[in-house]
């Protein structure tokens, strides 16, 4: 306040609480000639880096300002002023107390600066005297000035705001017609409704039991292998909730869904996360684009990465894994590599694998054959479906899958 400037500055925070460690503060007389040596002498003290040779308590510290100012005052009054201050009338007793001295001195100081009609040169930098209750200046003043806010202010403006609002919605209310009362229902009534519940439901039915054909020719599934209630379907020809989709490994086309392992050496899989199945008949059609092997997956569980794979390749074989983990090495491999001439071979082909799961049995179909009549194994009990690709080509593996079906396995 006294310089117009902090005593230190820098770019950063840290480069200021630097500075009050370790660089010196500059003279403030440096930065304003009318501050006097012995006011500069008090700051300085009061900014010195040691805290024992700082001001120990804030009474001292108002102390050695004020006895700054009666330096300073009794300076600009010059001897003859000076001399009054201590004889006559005014005469310090040195039996007072120290702050009694100070107090009566600078009473002295006002009072011979009036007799001597002694105009001030230069405008008072340093208040001699404020508020006995603040020693800072002007503080106390602002906080008596500052009044109060009324509550009940807010508390009138709320109503007024509340009734503001509420009267219009009231008169609107009051203003809108009495509803007219509905007719009771005749016998006729009653009739034409239990009959429009009842085409309705029969719609229903029939609509369901075509979208099941429908799905059973698409998928060429028969009575035969067991299959029961539909659980889910999917053309795959478009985005479909649950499915991932990134755009590069997993993602959908109007051809179907493509699952893609960029790499040689490698196994990438994809899978739908919307729903669990135990006892289920999957059918789905594959075609390989390009690559060594694909395939579908089920009883899926994404956080061990452990299913098992119905696998199959272009030179027209099968396969079925047990995998668990990342690295296809350490799979388990049920059923080798087996040729069938059911498969279409070559790329590009439409193939349909069908999967019968009930408890730890298995069966397995290849474009409505019999490939698989009988394998056991318990390890994995549910999980979700999915595709998988990989194999060793340099140029990676893709393959396209659609019409996926899941009907429940009907108990024999």
């Amino acid at each position: 306040m006294l310089t117009g400037k902090v005593p230190f500055m820098a770019d950063s925070p840290v480069g200021v609480t630097l500075k009050h460690i370790q660089t010196p503060p500059l003279p403030p007389s440096q930065l304003n000639n009318d501050i006097p040596p012995a006011i500069e002498e008090v700051m300085l003290k009061a900014l010195a880096k040691a805290p024992e040779e700082r001001f120990q308590e804030a009474q001292s510290f108002a102390f050695a300002y004020k006895m700054a100012l009666i330096q300073k005052r009794t300076r600009d009054l010059g001897e003859e002023a000076l001399a009054c201050v201590f004889s006559g009338d005014n005469e310090i007793s040195y039996s007072q107390g120290t702050q009694q001295q100070t107090d009566n001195t600078m009473a002295a100081i006002e009072q011979i600066t009036t007799q001597l009609n002694i105009p001030s040169t230069k405008p008072q930098l340093f208040p001699l005297e404020r508020d006995n209750d603040s020693f800072i200046p002007y503080t106390a003043e602002m906080f008596k000035k500052k009044k109060r806010f009324n509550p009940l202010y807010s508390i009138l403006l709320a109503l007024v705001v509340a009734l503001c609002i509420t009267l219009p919605l009231f008169f609107i209310w009051n203003i809108q017609p009495a509803p007219r009362p509905r007719p009771r229902p005749t016998p006729h009534n009653i009739v034409h409704i239990n009959a429009t519940a009842t085409e309705i439901a029969h719609l229903h039915a029939q609509s369901t039991l075509a979208a099941q054909a429908r799905i059973q020719t698409t998928t060429e599934i028969t009575a035969a292998v067991g299959a029961g209630k539909i659980l889910y379907y999917d053309d795959l020809n478009r985005r479909s909730a649950g499915w991932i989709n990134d755009g590069s490994q997993c993602y959908f086309t109007p051809q179907g869904y493509h699952v893609h392992a960029s790499l040689a050496h490698a196994v990438a899989w994809c899978y739908s996360n919307q729903q669990s199945f135990t006892n289920v008949v999957i059918s789905a059609q594959v075609q390989m684009l390009y690559g060594d092997f694909c395939g579908v997956i089920f009883r899926l569980s994404p956080y061990s990465k452990s299913f098992y794979a119905l696998e199959m390749n272009s030179f027209g074989a099968y396969r079925l894994q047990r995998a668990r983990g990342n690295d296809p090495a350490r799979w388990l491999t049920l059923i080798d590599w087996t040729y069938t001439g059911a498969l279409q071979q070559n790329y590009r082909q439409l193939n349909t694998l069908l999967i019968v799961t009930k408890g730890s049995h298995f069966q397995v179909y290849v474009n409505q054959q019999l490939t698989v009549s009988a394998f056991t194994d318990s390890t994995y009990q549910a999980g979700l479906v999915g595709f998988l690709v990989g194999g060793d080509n340099n140029y990676g593996t893709e393959a396209i899958f659609k019409h996926l079906a899941i009907f429940k396995k009907q108990t024999d």
